[in-house]
């Protein structure tokens, strides 16, 4: 008998996908973003958040499934499925509500990841942004920084254009730094799957 070796997966740590949005794509969801209703970001988990604007100070909403919205569900789903096959490898059951992020002037999110680490056998594992606006043209400002490979002190620094997905692994920290001017709008879509 011989030992087979044990396959390995490779993750990515940081995936860009340019392009995933086309301007007609991102009308159609600012349209949608015009439909909601904003509130102030808070942190924390389900009944246990509070708000902090030292750590986060943004506006959120979280878009439903419904008849207008479920084409942009499809479509983020199937990416998130395409790239978590060929790029990460996560055992990943489904995606949470969408959330829609506003930024504006001196609005940030310090360090933080996006696992709800409460001892649930189910977690966030993928992490999606998406970003609505274009940099210099709507805002300044508004990097998006992710710790890669635990190198704390020396983050990746994004700077995304419209249309473009970002995905990381969502246990990574990340923060999105203080707008300078004008105002960043994101789509943030995270993935969940049981730990096995």
């Amino acid at each position: 008998m011989f030992q087979l070796p044990v396959p390995t997966v490779r993750r990515e740590p940081i995936v860009s996908w340019r392009g995933s949005f086309n301007d007609e794509e991102i009308s159609k969801i600012k349209d949608l973003v015009e439909l909601q209703e904003f509130k102030e970001g808070s942190l924390g988990f389900q009944n246990n958040n509070h708000l902090d604007k030292k750590v986060r100070d943004s506006n959120v909403s979280f878009l439903k499934v419904d008849e207008h919205s479920r084409w942009l569900y499809e479509k983020i789903s199937n990416l998130i499925s395409r790239v978590n096959y060929d790029k990460f490898g996560l055992n990943l059951s489904y995606m949470e509500e969408i959330q829609i992020t506003k930024y504006t002037v001196d609005q940030h999110y310090d360090w933080h990841m996006d696992t709800y680490n409460n001892g649930s056998i189910h977690d966030r594992k993928l992490s999606m942004s998406l970003l609505l606006s274009s940099p210099e043209e709507d805002f300044e400002g508004g990097e998006l920084c992710i710790v890669n490979q635990g190198r704390i002190h020396e983050p990746v620094v994004l700077n995304p254009i419209k249309g473009e997905c970002i995905f990381f692994q969502s246990f990574n920290p990340h923060k999105v730094n203080p707008i300078t001017k004008g105002e960043r709008l994101s789509l943030v879509a995270w993935s969940v799957g049981e730990y096995v």
